[in-house]
């Protein structure tokens, strides 16, 4: 078992290393940036959810106005309870809920930007955040 583990991980590491430049497109939030464009063109854009993926996605697309809304305790930014200071943005959802808590905070988070979230694209299949949205 050992050594299939070990060869399956030689040729994981060695496709990893093989996508070079192109690896950063490999990330399911590189559709963000197009439908942002489409759905909320030259609105600012909140990532519900801050993990490296999202991060990333950030770091590379400096020409994008972007937030990243968060609860994780473990880096210190948790931002839910936090209000966006723009009139309008795009949410994308790139948090799959499967608590109740998370489910409040997305509710809450919506209930008090009601009237500036003009677009959402929801990664998460197991809930409707608004209705009309992308998924």
């Amino acid at each position: 078992v050992r050594s299939m583990l070990e060869s399956l991980k030689a040729e994981l590491t060695a496709f990893h290393r093989s996508m070079g430049d192109l690896q950063p497109l490999t990330s399911p939030f590189e559709v963000a940036e197009r439908w942002a464009a489409s759905e909320a063109p030259g609105l600012p854009v909140v990532f519900l959810g801050g993990h490296r993926a999202v991060k990333d996605f950030v770091e590379r697309h400096p020409t994008m106005k972007c937030f990243v809304v968060s609860d994780c305790r473990k880096r210190g930014d948790y931002s839910y309870g936090k209000t966006i200071p723009e009139e309008a943005f795009a949410v994308v959802n790139a948090v799959y809920r499967t608590k109740c808590i998370q489910l409040t905070r997305l509710r809450a988070f919506m209930d008090r930007h009601k009237g500036q979230v003009r677009a959402v694209l929801n990664y998460d299949p197991n809930l409707v955040v608004r209705e009309g949205e992308s998924s």
